[in-house]
């Protein structure tokens, strides 16, 4: 309890001064609407069914669990909180769990970082206001271009992309950049309530935001739980609390200012907002130049941190200087910080990336290559040769925890050609530890088996995706326009963008709707079947029937448009179809660029509800097996142009009096207008290409893939992947070795110089894979068991490569495996494919 109290001590964030009372705006606005329960849904959908609960034991998973019933109540308690104001107390409270932060000594209570949980119903109530606060903040463009952090399809890449290409240009065109790196002492906890609200009132968010946000913010209470041992409840009366989901954003509108004032004070600098980490950069030739211009950019900053009661770290905050790359050096600059000098640095880690004046980048590689061998040697105790986690697993560890702080940091810096070496090697022997495979194997079999790339394409995969991104919103367009002026290597990857898909140089970023997700006509989307949990649980004819009883019980009377979408990635083709059997009316086309399957189903939508607009009002149902199409529909956050064009024509029928549903039914049951249209989109690519293809972001992230398969056609295996499921470590990893041609038959281990005949012991041939299976006589009778098992399931006159690399669905090839490794087990060899002797695998 004393040590849970002293942690209380550190977290306490009193007012260092008087705080003026919260001005809270009470006038009426656009989000003071009562919530809906499209909005609620959208809501739960997002929150991870496992999270932590707070203080009051309530998780998420329990409120979306909820009956009908239980939704509805659920809803009237919070449109109660949002019309009165008045927020119940144990939505205030949060539990702190301390974490040791990394590298830092465990006896000191400032060594530990505050995770704080709170009330999960209360997070739900703020994931509402927060939907609504962004897309007024999105559709009003109050948030600038320089502000990355807590965005929709905006990260910390982008920062780190504006600075690295403006330095990399400036650099090519001989100037010199100054760089100045903010360090704000506990943004979150110190930022003033008042000011918040201030500057919600300048953007024109009154009424009910304000007066929940000032009921929510005031009185707020935090215990430390350290074990099972809870400290005594605690007040603190300043910033934005841990933990909320509004935190974030409410950051975001505190920062949006900051940009607009250095325009006004310094034009001639540029700067990076992601939460708390500021930066400012300016280049020139002349160091006087340089200083001019940065002053009273910084002087901008702590003026603006003050005012929203904000401290800058005199201490932590540098400068570096990155000069023309065959300029040797830069004399310092002075530069200050109310009359405290600005230390120079060489090396300075800016959101996670260590950067240095070249931007060689080989602090960052150490540091990677440092942390990952520490996870490398993590990883391989809990996998060994025939025991432990299965293969996918392991690569899927190696994949969080190594792999991604190599691509995250490799775009950005410029390696020499033996620090790429030296990561791809570290790289290579962790996804061979996954797989349980020797240094020995081919390195192209290594990166088949494993699915992965090597790091460089890996990198360049991340990028255009990162670009891909930057399509999709207004601030990542006027980001994309910098760098198409400037000469950088990421104008070589726009182009290698545009060459995979070239209709992205034509596309336009999503914009929000015009009229509130929340004001739009209420649509009914039953993304269910009563019973039916898995398709596959199930007979075709159950599904069928109880599809039909859905229709006819749910929507009597209603007009039934089925509709569907097909897509072909092979010939580059998609179409899309429906059907209205009633009126035997039936409509298909092909569109003239590939797309998803999901935009393929919604434009059939889209074309269906076009075709009713000239029928009466009445009451229509329109059936579909893409979940994710109607998925999308439903969630107001979804953007793209066919959705939008759908939800206009939704409001327009609705207006007229027509009562629109939507439902799903699972595909290929034999409902007849499901397959009458699915029949239809497939004859459909056969048609002319005359369907405009809107831009489709998914479609264009798979255009990548495939053109990165085509940079590096020797990664990929043209043989179906292995299938593990199910299998123990020691199985999962004989069978890999045998497809990577690195088990230890003798053929292999004389190879390698591990034995001195290639010989099988039992007969003069060399011995390999082949051999055993096909020709060494020892093998004879499990040979013909294994044969006659193969015969039943239609596999005759098999070759090796039927048997190492089967083909067909995932279930023939299941049974292919087994029965390989049946007989492998049978012959006696299966252990000494694994691990010869103690000798050989010291010698590998």
């Amino acid at each position: 309890a004393d040590l849970a109290e002293e942690f209380v001590i550190s977290y306490s964030n009193q007012a260092r001064t008087l705080l003026r009372p919260a001005q809270v705006n009470h006038t009426a606005s656009l989000l003071d609407d009562p919530f809906t329960e499209n909005e609620l849904r959208v809501a739960l959908r997002k929150c991870r069914r496992h999270s932590a609960t707070g203080p009051d034991g309530i998780s998420y998973q329990a409120l979306q669990n909820l009956p009908p019933c239980g939704y509805s109540s659920l809803l009237r308690l919070f449109n109660k909180v949002w019309e009165s104001g008045r927020v119940p107390d144990e939505w205030k409270l949060s539990t702190i769990v301390p974490v040791q932060k990394p590298g830092k000594p465990p006896e000191l209570p400032t060594s530990y970082r505050p995770v704080a949980l709170t009330s999960c119903v209360a997070k739900l109530m703020e994931r509402l206001i927060q939907s609504r606060l962004a897309w007024f903040l999105e559709r009003q463009k109050l948030l600038p271009d320089e502000m990355t952090g807590f965005r929709p399809k905006l990260s910390a890449s982008d920062s780190l992309l504006d600075f690295v290409s403006s330095v990399d240009h400036e650099g090519m065109t001989g100037n010199i950049t100054l760089a100045v790196f903010f360090d704000v002492e506990k943004a979150f906890d110190n930022v003033s309530i008042p000011s918040v609200l201030q500057e919600l009132t300048r953007i024109g968010i009154t009424g009910r935001v304000q007066t929940f946000l000032s009921a929510f913010m005031s009185d707020r209470c935090f215990q430390v739980r350290l074990g099972n041992t809870l400290s005594v409840t605690h007040h603190r009366n300043i910033g934005l609390p841990q933990g909320c989901v509004l935190s974030p954003i409410l950051f975001n509108i505190a920062m949006a200012g900051l940009p607009l004032a250095l325009k006004r004070t310094s034009p001639y600098t540029s700067c990076s907002v992601y939460a708390d980490d500021i930066c400012l950069w300016t280049s020139a030739t002349r160091r006087d130049t340089l200083r001019n211009a940065m002053q009273p950019a910084i002087d901008t900053v702590v003026d603006y941190l003050d005012a929203v009661g904000l401290n800058v770290s005199k201490e932590k905050t540098a400068y570096m200087l990155l000069p023309h790359p065959k300029r040797r050096s830069c004399p310092n600059i002075e530069l200050n910080i109310s009359k405290s000098e600005i230390q120079r640095v060489r090396v300075y880690k800016f959101l996670g990336v260590t950067l240095d004046p070249r931007l060689k980048g080989k602090k960052q590689a150490d540091r990677i290559a440092e942390a990952s061998t520490k996870f490398v040697n993590a990883i391989r105790r809990i996998g060994g040769l025939r025991w432990g986690n299965a293969p996918r697993s392991m690569l899927g560890l190696h994949t969080s925890l190594v792999v991604s702080r190599m691509i995250y940091a490799l775009p950005f810096t410029h390696l020499s050609d033996t620090q790429k070496t030296r990561s791809e090697r570290i790289h290579r022997r962790e996804l061979r530890t996954a797989l349980g495979v020797p240094r020995a194997a081919p390195n192209e079999c290594v990166y088949a088996e494993s699915s992965s790339l090597d790091l460089n394409l890996r990198a360049t995969q991340s990028v255009l995706t990162q670009l891909v991104h930057l399509h999709q919103t207004r601030s990542g367009v006027t980001l994309l326009k910098k760098l198409e002026a400037r000469r950088s290597k990421f104008t070589l990857h726009l182009q290698e963008l545009y060459t995979a898909e070239s209709s992205l140089q034509k596309s336009r970023p999503l914009t929000c709707t015009e009229e509130p997700p929340w004001r739009e006509p209420s649509v009914m989307y039953d993304l269910h079947l009563p019973g039916v949990y898995r398709k596959g649980n199930l007979p075709g004819i159950v599904l069928r029937q109880i599809a039909e009883e859905v229709l006819s019980s749910k929507y009597p009377g209603a007009l039934q448009v089925y509709t569907d979408g097909s897509v072909h990635f092979g010939t580059c083709s998609a179409t899309a179809a429906f059907v209205i059997p009633k009126e035997n009316t039936t409509w298909s086309g092909r569109f003239q660029a590939v797309v998803s399957s999901t935009t393929a189903e919604l434009k059939a939508i889209e074309e269906a509800l076009n075709y009713i607009t000239s029928h009466t009002p009445q009451t229509v149902v329109l059936v579909t097996d893409s979940r994710a199409g109607l998925q999308r529909l439903a969630n107001p956050d979804s953007m793209d142009e066919t959705t939008a064009t759908i939800r206009l024509a939704l409001k327009q029928l609705h207006n007229t009096g027509f009562n629109i549903a939507f439902q799903w039914v699972p595909s290929h049951v034999g409902l007849f207008g499901n397959s009458e249209a699915d029949k239809l989109a497939g004859a459909a690519h056969g048609l002319p290409r005359t369907i405009p293809s809107p831009t489709d972001f998914n479609a264009t992230r798979k255009s990548i893939k495939s053109y990165i398969t085509e940079l590096a056609p020797t990664t990929y295996s043209k043989h179906q992947p292995c299938v593990t499921k199910g299998l123990t470590r020691k199985k999962s990893t004989l069978l890999i070795r045998i497809r990577s041609r690195s088990a230890f038959t003798n053929a292999f281990l004389f190879k390698i110089s591990a034995i001195k005949s290639p010989q099988c012991p039992n007969c003069n041939d060399e011995e390999n894979i082949c051999h055993i299976l096909f020709n060494c006589e020892e093998y004879s009778d499990p040979r013909h068991r294994f044969v006659t098992e193969l015969a039943r399931i239609g596999l005759r006159d098999p070759d090796d490569e039927d048997i190492i690399y089967p083909s067909g669905s995932a279930r023939r090839r299941q049974i292919i495996q087994h029965l390989l490794l049946n007989f492998l087990d049978e012959s006696g060899v299966a252990n000494r494919l694994v691990q010869r002797t103690m000798l050989a695998v010291q010698r590998l």
